[in-house]
């Protein structure tokens, strides 16, 4: 059986459309009631489809910088992190990132954002803070090296 890339791709962009939309109006919900569970793991699943989707089309700069935004809910679902208006920020900035990165899927040449490579490190500074404290210095995710070299996992 044939896979048609095609119609996959088109499906990736609808689905992502619609996971990103999602997680943007749950985001703003959680600014409002930033304990409330439900709306996290909304967040967190639109975040894990984005995921397996892009990896799945090999889109690895899309996937990973999706991984990292997964790895900063789950440890606001395990209330290690607390959706503080910052960390709230931070992951909007990031929806607006893949929701830009998502059209280029089908660009071959396509060019990696330079805001990728801090929006991953502010990410993984987050997720390596503990709850209580402020943002603390962390190395770049794993990839991100290679996302900074323009190799990105193609």
């Amino acid at each position: 059986m044939k896979i048609d890339r095609d119609t996959l791709v088109k499906a990736f962009m609808a689905d992502s459309e619609e996971n990103l939309s999602t997680m943007e109006d749950a985001l703003t919900l959680l600014e409002t009631y930033p304990e409330d569970e439900e709306t996290i793991r909304v967040i967190f699943r639109g975040a894990h489809t984005l995921k397996g989707n892009a990896s799945l089309l090999e889109f690895m700069e899309l996937s990973e910088l999706a991984h990292a935004v997964e790895d900063v809910l789950d440890r606001m679902r395990k209330q290690v992190l607390h959706a503080t208006p910052e960390l709230i920020s931070l992951i909007l900035r990031a929806v607006d990132l893949m929701r830009q990165m998502v059209p280029t899927v089908t660009d071959k040449q396509r060019q990696v954002p330079s805001e990728l490579v801090r929006l991953m490190a502010d990410l993984a500074r987050r997720c390596s803070s503990s709850a209580g404290a402020g943002p603390t210095p962390a190395p770049a995710p794993d990839g991100a090296g290679a996302i900074a070299k323009g190799h990105g996992g193609r």
